[in-house]
């Protein structure tokens, strides 16, 4: 008889990465809200509402019943629940986008803190995803790299926080959802892309995370 292993349960550091490398999850956040949109344009608020949490509640399920990961999905639901009711509370379709305004302006504050105050969050971000040691992002030229990118990663947050306020002041559904588009998915994957070619090549001359000691 094989013996059987005992299963090895994920940690929240594994939990993390499942969830920043998810490629469904990414997308959820684009699909959704344009389904809203849609149906809103077609049918009105309240048949958008319920069309839209109808998606939500179906992916979930979907992933539920194919045994796919649906912390973030379950995650998502309730961030939904809370963006429909706010739709629904002022009878505008553009304050859906309200709570991801108010989420990226603290991502963008909380990061850009983080710079002023040399802990940078990208490399909390990537010490979780890499798994290398704390020493590591502590060298001159890794920390330097990740001071950088963590502030375009905030000044990114910050401005499109500031042009998704600015659609929802004006009531402007097509802006929101091109931005939704554009600056979604795109734009994050191209900004990933980028923020990960730049710490390679600067962190290429610094030693091997297990050659290093912890600096005094």
């Amino acid at each position: 008889m094989a013996e059987l292993k005992p299963e090895r349960i994920p940690g929240p550091q594994s939990n993390l990465r499942d969830q920043l490398t998810d490629r469904k999850a990414w997308t959820d956040g684009i699909i959704t809200p344009l389904i809203f949109l849609t149906a809103n344009g077609i049918w009105g608020l309240r048949p958008a509402a319920l069309t839209a949490a109808g998606w939500g509640i179906g992916v979930a399920l979907y992933r539920l019943i194919r045994r796919q990961k649906v912390s973030y999905a379950l995650g998502g639901l309730v961030g939904l629940g809370i963006a429909l009711l706010i739709a629904l509370r002022t009878g505008r379709a553009s304050t859906y986008f309200l709570p991801n305004v108010v989420f990226g302006t603290i991502y963008g504050i909380v990061g850009l803190i983080s710079v002023v105050l040399g802990r940078p969050a990208s490399a909390a971000v990537a010490r979780l995803v890499e798994q290398k040691p704390v020493e590591w992002y502590r060298q001159r030229r890794v920390k330097n790299a990740h001071m950088g990118v963590t502030a375009v990663w905030s000044l990114f947050f910050l401005a499109r926080s500031a042009i998704r306020y600015f659609l929802i002041s004006t009531d402007s559904e097509a802006g929101l959802a091109l931005t939704t588009v554009v600056l979604g998915l795109p734009a994050t994957a191209l900004l990933v892309v980028a923020s990960w070619a730049f710490l390679k090549k600067q962190s290429a001359s610094v030693p091997p995370p297990q050659t290093l000691t912890p600096e005094g």
